[in-house]
């Protein structure tokens, strides 16, 4: 959750947005303190510029480059997918849910997809979805069809859309 918008802010209340503990030493020098607004170390700073700042970040990304994809064989064989930067991330073995389950009319994700499209964080990272995104792409032939889906993926623990 970001930090508030006018009004008192603490040191403490920075340092939890930053993902520590409340009440544990810290100095508005740390690394993760200056990282919530992107200060060098030992840059002038005033507390005034903390408001608003957020540890949680969001990325969505183009079907060009990383690609989330629901795939499945007229052999009966699933696949389920979400590569970023060219990397599987969520594969058959760490998906929460079944992608097709939550396609509509091969053209849109469904307004109740599960958030995330797996167990726990990867590397920090929850990968989903976005609600409602028209694909990207579909694909249907004498072997097989399915979906293509631009991907996103959050710092944060609940849906962020």
């Amino acid at each position: 959750m970001a930090l508030q918008s006018s009004g008192s802010i603490s040191l403490n209340d920075i340092h939890v947005e930053a993902g520590g503990s409340s009440g544990s030493n810290c100095t508005i020098n740390d690394s993760d303190i200056r990282g919530l607004i992107s200060k060098a170390s030992q840059a002038t700073m005033s507390f005034n510029e903390w408001y608003g700042a957020s540890s949680v970040v969001t990325q969505e990304e183009d079907y060009d480059s990383n690609y989330a994809y629901g795939y499945t064989s007229f052999l009966g064989n699933e696949s389920h997918f979400i590569e970023w930067n060219g990397s599987d991330v969520v594969t058959n073995s760490n998906k929460a849910y079944d992608f097709d389950d939550y396609v509509s009319n091969y053209t849109y994700t469904a307004s109740n997809t599960p958030f995330p499209a797996h167990s726990g964080t990867i590397g920090g990272w929850r990968y989903f979805v976005r609600r409602n995104l028209q694909s990207a792409s579909s694909f249907y032939d004498e072997f097989n069809y399915g979906q293509f889906w631009d991907p996103s993926r959050t710092t944060s623990s609940s849906y962020p859309y």
